[in-house]
C-alpha cells in the first residue's frame, strides 16, 4: 500500500490516503445552534398565538427553555414542540446532538411534548401518529422556510446566544408586531 504524504496545512488519515474532516463543530457554533433551537420554539409559539414569557439556553448543559402561556391544543404543542430541532438544522445540521448515550435535556424536553401532543390525538394509533408527525414536519418546514419567520428566528438567535435570557418584554421588542402568517386553516 503506497501512501501519499499529507501536506503540512491539512491533517491526514492513513488508513484511507483522505483528507480527515473536522465536523464537530465549534463551541460558539453549538451555542448559536442551541439559540436557534430555541428562538424557533419561540417564533413558532408566538405565530400560534402564545405570548412568550422568557427563552433562555444553557450550553454547558446543552439545554434551554421557552417558557410561554397559552392556550393552545395538542397540535400546535406537537408544532412546536417539532420546531426547535428543524430550526437548529436549518441553520447548522452539525450542531444537533448525535451521539450515543442520554440526548441533551433541549432534545428531551421536545421529545416529551411531541410524545404527549401525539398521545392526545391519536392515542394507540402508531400509523396515525406518525402521519401527524410527517404533517407537522411539513408544515413547520413551509413556516420556518418563510423569510419573514426565517428572519424573526434569526434575530431572536442573535439575541439569545449574545444575552443567553431574553425577557418576555425583551422578546417582544425585536420579534415584529406584524409577524402573524396564522391562517384561519391552521
Amino acid at each position: 500500500m503506497t501512501q501519499t504524504a499529507p501536506s503540512s496545512s491539512e491533517p491526514h488519515c492513513p488508513l484511507s490516503g483522505n483528507t480527515i474532516l473536522n465536523i464537530r463543530p465549534s463551541k460558539s457554533r453549538r451555542l448559536q445552534g442551541l439559540a436557534y433551537h430555541e428562538a424557533t420554539h419561540a417564533v413558532l409559539a408566538h405565530l400560534l398565538g402564545a405570548k412568550i414569557h422568557e427563552i433562555w439556553i444553557d450550553a454547558e448543559q446543552q439545554d434551554g427553555q421557552t417558557i410561554l402561556t397559552s392556550t393552545l391544543g395538542a397540535r400546535e404543542v406537537g408544532l412546536i414542540a417539532i420546531a426547535g430541532g428543524m430550526g437548529q438544522a436549518r441553520f447548522d445540521e452539525s450542531t444537533i446532538h448525535r451521539g450515543h448515550g442520554r440526548r441533551p435535556p433541549a432534545l428531551l424536553g421536545d421529545v416529551i411534548k411531541l410524545r404527549e401532543a401525539l398521545l392526545v390525538l391519536a392515542k394507540d394509533d402508531e400509523p396515525l401518529q406518525d402521519q401527524l408527525r410527517l404533517e407537522w414536519r411539513r408544515e413547520v418546514a413551509d413556516l420556518i422556510s418563510n423569510p419573514d419567520v426565517w428572519t424573526a428566528i434569526e434575530i431572536v438567535a442573535r439575541a439569545l446566544a449574545e444575552k443567553r435570557r431574553l425577557t418576555a418584554t425583551e422578546f417582544g421588542s425585536i420579534v415584529p408586531s406584524d409577524l402573524n402568517l396564522r391562517s384561519d386553516s391552521t
